[in-house]
C-alpha cells in the first residue's frame, strides 16, 4: 500500500542568523487540513511533518488516520540535516537570505531524511494545493518505480515541480538526498552553470530540474501524452499535473481567473494552441486527438478555489 507525505514549516523557523524573515507564515492555512484530511482518503497511510509548536495548534483537528510528524525529533537531529544546514551556512549564504526560498528547499530535505530514515514503502510527496483523484497504490501497481528511484514532473524549461514526488522506498530518499547534498556541495557558482542561465536566485525548483538531469534514480511523471514529457505515460496509465493544468482550471492566487496558461510552461503551451483541452468532470481530464487521459492530481495554485474542487 502507498503512503502520504505532508510538510509545513513555519517562518519562525530560522536555524540561520542570515535569514531574513520577510513575512509571517506561523499558522497551519486551513486548506492543508482540508486537502490532508480529504487525499488521506486514497493513501494506506499519511504523515504529516510540523514544528511542535504547530502540531499544539493542530493536534485535535487532525483525524487519527494521519500521523504528525515532529521536525524537532525525527529531522533536526540527523546527520543528513547537520550536513546540509552546514553547506548552507558556509558556502550558500546567499541562498539562505530569503525567508521562503530558504523553507521551499528546507521541505525538500526534510522530506528527503524522513524518507530515508523509515522503513516505507511506495512514497507520494503532496503540496498542500494539490488535491488526488486515484488510489496512490496506482502509481505503484506495475512497479514503474522501482527500488532507489525518485519521481516528480517537469513545468517549463529548468523548472521542475515539487508539487507532487514519487519514491519507492527508503533507498529512494537516501539517493534524493545524496543529490542536492552533491549539489550544495559543488557550490552556487557551478549549480548556476549547470543550469546555464543568469539567475537572481536558485530555487528549489530549479535544484529539482538539475538533480534529474542525468540521473539513473530519476523518473519523469508524465504530463502529457505526447512528446518528450509523455515519457513512461504506458507505464503508470496516468497524467500528472506538476503545476499549469490546475491553474488552468482554477486561476491563481495572483489574481488570474479561470482559463489562464502560461506559454513558458510545457503544459500551457499546449493549452494556449488548443493541442489538448482540459476539463473537469468530477475527476480532472486531458483530451487529445479525441482521446482521454486521466488526471492523477491538480496542483491548484488559487487557494480560494480548492472547495470547488474537493
Amino acid at each position: 500500500m502507498s503512503n502520504l507525505v505532508y510538510a509545513f514549516i513555519d517562518s519562525n523557523f530560522n536555524n540561520n542568523t542570515s535569514v531574513k524573515k520577510t513575512y509571517s507564515y506561523n499558522t497551519l492555512p486551513e486548506y492543508y487540513l482540508k486537502t490532508l484530511e480529504r487525499n488521506s482518503n486514497y493513501f494506506n497511510k499519511s504523515y504529516f511533518l510540523l514544528q511542535d509548536n504547530v502540531i499544539k495548534q493542530i493536534k485535535s483537528k487532525v483525524p487519527s488516520n494521519i500521523e504528525l510528524v515532529s521536525i524537532e525529533e525525527q529531522i533536526l537531529n540527523t546527520e543528513e540535516y547537520g550536513v546540509v544546514d552546514g553547506l548552507l551556512r558556509t558556502i550558500w549564504p546567499k541562498y539562505s537570505t530569503e525567508v521562503f526560498l530558504y523553507h521551499a528547499f528546507l521541505r525538500l530535505i526534510f522530506v528527503g531524511i524522513f524518507i530515508s530514515k523509515f522503513n516505507l514503502k511506495n512514497i507520494i510527496h503532496l503540496e498542500a494545493d494539490n488535491l488526488v483523484y486515484e488510489p496512490g497504490s496506482k502509481v505503484f501497481d506495475s512497479n514503474v518505480i522501482s527500488s532507489g528511484e525518485f519521481a516528480y514532473g517537469l513545468v517549463s524549461p529548468l523548472v521542475a515541480a515539487p508539487g507532487i514526488m514519487a519514491f519507492n522506498d527508503n533507498v529512494s530518499g537516501r539517493n534524493f538526498l545524496t543529490r542536492i547534498v552533491k549539489m550544495l556541495m559543488a557550490g552556487e557558482e557551478e549549480v548556476l552553470s549547470a543550469i546555464g542561465f543568469d539567475l537572481d536566485y536558485i530555487t528549489d525548483m530549479n535544484f529539482l530540474d538539475v538533480i534529474s538531469r542525468g540521473s539513473k534514480f530519476f523518473k519523469l511523471l508524465p504530463s502529457l501524452p505526447f512528446t518528450d514529457l509523455s515519457t513512461h505515460y504506458k507505464e503508470f496509465n496516468l497524467l500528472f499535473d506538476p503545476a499549469s493544468y490546475g491553474q488552468f482550471l482554477s486561476g491563481t492566487n495572483n489574481g488570474h481567473e479561470k482559463g489562464y496558461h502560461e506559454n513558458i510552461h510545457y503544459i500551457g503551451r499546449m493549452i494556449g494552441t488548443n493541442k489538448i483541452e482540459v476539463i473537469f468532470d468530477r475527476v480532472p481530464y486531458v483530451i487529445y486527438e479525441k482521446e482521454k487521459y486521466l488526471l492523477y492530481n491538480l496542483h491548484i495554485h488559487n487557494k480560494k478555489a480548492i472547495d470547488a474542487f474537493l
